[in-house]
């Protein structure tokens, strides 16, 4: 669920208090686009949150995650959804203001808005509507660094209010040359999410077979920082081992970033990838192996 873009707390009002943009000391950016969708698109999260586009109207795009929730939005992440549907709410938002609000984004773009929304708790059975404000603003620039490498932003903030005082805050780090958010935290989170995965277009059912050859080969032989390539029936894939690590029950993993591309589909992705004692490179779940 596109959780970076929604607050469901009990009560829900907001008045909105105008303050200065913070102005971050970072890379000289140019005005930076809005990002471009197709069907297909996909983004990974480090929390596993996956988000695949699956429709595209103009300015709005609709979006399904790893679970079937669907919600809505516009190109402008920077916007509240537009609607939702988790299995506990369902929601539809009002907004009297341009989809490309504070784009093209450079520092100092502002903009205070006020917002309606139709919420209805699925396990009550229960409408409510509400009204609040936001504030959001383009703080500066800085790099990042995150699974899939470093990258040149914009950091975005934007702030909802309740009767002048701050119910949550949203922030992004939208990295132009990729055109995709790159790291994203709001209000409660137990840490900032990071980009670990981006694909657009389909890839051939054969590209899994041509990457998991490099990825073996890369692993078993490159040291840190290296890179492999390899090319069959138009299919590329290449891999840069990263650090190598060992796990509480003393399995020998390492980090990799991988891009595999076709004539029409691309995807890259950071992973990690555990040794067996037969010698086979197996991807394996972040998060858990991380926590061994």
């Amino acid at each position: 669920m596109k959780r970076a873009l929604i607050f469901v707390p009990a009560i829900l009002l907001a008045a909105c208090a105008n303050e200065p943009p913070r102005q971050l000391s970072g890379p000289a950016l140019p005005p930076a686009a809005l990002p471009t969708y197709a069907i297909g698109d996909q983004v990974t999260w480090s929390n596993g949150q996956t988000e695949t586009v699956v429709a595209v109207d103009g300015e709005k795009v609709s979006w399904r995650d790893q679970e079937g929730n669907t919600f809505t939005g516009y190109r402008n992440f920077a916007l509240p959804s537009l609607a939702w549907d988790y299995p506990k709410s369902k929601a539809a938002t009002e907004m009297v203001l341009p989809a490309t609000t504070l784009w093209p984004l450079k520092t100092g773009n502002e903009v205070d808005f006020k917002v309606k929304q139709h919420l209805t708790l699925k396990i009550h059975n229960s409408d409510l509507s509400y009204h609040d404000e936001w504030g959001c603003r383009v703080d500066g620039t800085e790099r990042v660094k995150v699974a899939l490498g470093s990258f040149d932003t914009y950091k975005l903030r934007c702030k909802r209010y309740w009767q002048g005082s701050n119910i949550g805050e949203i922030t992004w780090n939208y990295a132009p040359a990729l055109g995709r958010v790159v790291k994203r935290n709001w209000t409660g989170a137990e840490e900032p999410e990071e980009l670990i995965a981006i694909s657009s277009g389909k890839l051939d059912p054969k590209a899994e077979t041509v990457a998991a050859k490099v990825r073996q080969q890369g692993l078993e032989k490159l040291a840190s920082g290296n890179g492999a390539l390899g090319k069959a029936g138009g299919i590329q894939a290449q891999i840069t081992p990263k650090a190598s690590f060992v796990t509480s029950t003393g399995a020998i993993c390492r980090d990799f970033l991988q891009t595999i591309q076709t004539k029409s589909a691309q995807a890259t992705a950071a992973g990690i990838a555990c040794r067996a004692k037969d010698g086979k490179w197996t991807v394996v779940d972040k998060i858990k192996t991380k926590a061994d």
